[in-house]
């Protein structure tokens, strides 16, 4: 099973073990194609709407769930690359007007982000069809619930850091709501038993190092003589100088460096069982770069002199001439990987102020 089939198969399981009901289909489930109906079957999780018959194409669909006395309706406004063609539109309109029939209270579940959520409700024929939209893989920005017409638009969250409480009082006159969003805390316990589904994923999908060859590799760029023959065969077969390399010239630069978090990314990830690619591509510049990478040097693997200033390669041929290297990398070197999603709050000024040397 591919890595992305067995990401989906967790992510359904940990979502009926805490209690969802149902999920829309958004761009994972686009990529995957219809097989991913497979995957959800097995976890005992309906989706809501059909993917295919090709991959990226999907279709927007409803159920009905008892809440209480009243029945909720819930519709998916599917993900696809171009929802503004009139049939997916038309489909839609479909879904949500059959959902206001069987339902009391209706939530649309969209996947389309804000620029086409405000076009769809705005368009005739969508007027009145959904009390609430939550939106999926593209959240809306704004901190507070907005009404667009009739419709109530919740505020979203991106990794799982909140929990949205929606309260709802429906009356013969009126319909009163109160929304709040809860902070997960960095210390609140994990489930155990999804945190049990994320570690067996992972350890499933470990990419495990492999031995550099040094076999076969070009006698050029020549090297300087600190360099070993055999050292510099796989320096070239690699194509990208390690932090000790680099330290054959910069001493007191490879010493800083060693003292640093970015020494030991990659070897947070082994200590973790997280070594798999959408956290190497972070942790390890010989996995950005996807050349083999000696499991018994883990230190030297991590965020490393060729993460933020270049290869190397061509600078040590030309004994270190300043134009053939970065020198000073710009903050666009370091979002790249601490981006809002990932590390948010991060200040570069602040955090330059430890790794600069």
């Amino acid at each position: 099973m591919a890595a992305d089939s067995s990401l989906a198969a967790v992510i359904y399981r940990a979502m009926v073990a805490m209690g969802y009901d149902a999920a829309g289909i958004g761009i994972l489930e686009a990529g995957l194609g219809p097989d991913v109906h497979k995957l959800a079957d097995e976890a005992k999780l309906p989706l809501v709407g059909r993917i295919g018959p090709g991959v990226g194409e999907a279709q927007p669909g409803h159920l009905v769930r008892p809440v209480g006395a009243l029945k909720v309706g819930v519709v998916s406004a599917a993900w696809v690359p171009a929802p503004d063609e009139e049939a997916y539109r038309t489909a839609l309109r479909k879904e949500l007007e059959a959902a206001r029939a069987e339902s009391d209270f209706v939530v649309l579940l969209s996947q389309l982000g804000e620029t086409k959520d405000q076009e769809i409700l705005s368009s005739p024929g969508f007027e009145n069809l959904a009390d609430v939209l939550v939106g999926g893989s593209v959240v809306w920005p704004q901190d507070q619930p907005v009404f667009l017409g009739r419709t109530l638009v919740l505020p979203g969250t991106t990794k799982g850091r909140e929990v949205g409480v929606l309260e709802v009082e429906l009356t013969d006159r009126q319909t009163r709501y109160h929304h709040q969003l809860v902070s997960l805390e960095p210390d609140l316990p994990a489930d155990p038993t999804v945190d049990r589904m994320v570690d067996e994923y992972y350890l499933a999908h470990q990419e495990l190092p492999q031995t550099i060859p040094m076999a076969a590799a070009a006698d050029e760029p020549p090297l300087p003589e600190v360099f070993t023959p055999e050292e510099a065969r796989a320096t070239r077969a690699r194509g990208h100088l390690t932090a000790p390399e680099c330290g054959k010239c910069h001493e007191r630069e490879l010493k800083q460096w060693q003292g640093t978090p970015h020494a030991q990314a990659f070897r947070t990830l082994v200590k973790a069982g997280r070594t798999v690619g959408d956290c190497l591509v972070c942790h390890s510049e010989a996995a950005r770069r996807s050349v083999p990478y000696d499991p018994a040097g883990a230190d030297q693997w991590g965020v490393d002199c060729a993460a933020c200033h270049g290869a190397g390669l061509y600078h040590t041929s030309t004994n270190g001439e300043r134009d053939t290297i970065v020198a000073r990398p710009g903050e666009a070197v370091c979002r790249r990987c601490h981006t809002e999603e990932r590390d948010a709050g991060f200040e570069y000024r602040k955090r330059l102020e430890p790794v600069v040397h």
